[in-house]
């Protein structure tokens, strides 16, 4: 697949039409979502949503650790908690770190 072939659109809109996940994915690396997906596009050919997936596994394990009554066994029971905890994670890598491939 070549990065022009990434099934996920490229919105005009700052944010466009992405997730809150993959909103604070592309916060933690300094980026809008939309420059973040042309980004990974280049950044992972064959794969353009792999760096989400690997982060945002990387942010579940955490979120688990630092939450663990926001889950049932493997299913995340409070998903507001999620998503506050989400932006939190992506801010404090922001902030920490310089922006990240």
């Amino acid at each position: 697949m070549k990065p022009e072939d990434c099934p996920i659109p490229v919105k005009e809109h700052p944010l466009g039409d992405f997730t809150q996940e993959f909103t604070a994915y592309a916060m933690a690396h300094g980026r809008r979502p939309a420059d973040q997906l042309a980004h990974d596009k280049e950044a992972w050919p064959g794969g353009c949503m792999a760096g989400f997936i690997t982060w945002m596994s990387g942010a579940l394990r955490e979120f688990k650790r630092q939450h663990p009554e926001a889950w049932v066994g493997d299913s995340i029971r409070d998903q507001s908690a999620k998503q506050i905890f989400l932006a939190a994670y992506a801010v404090q890598q922001a902030t920490q770190t310089p922006a990240r491939s």
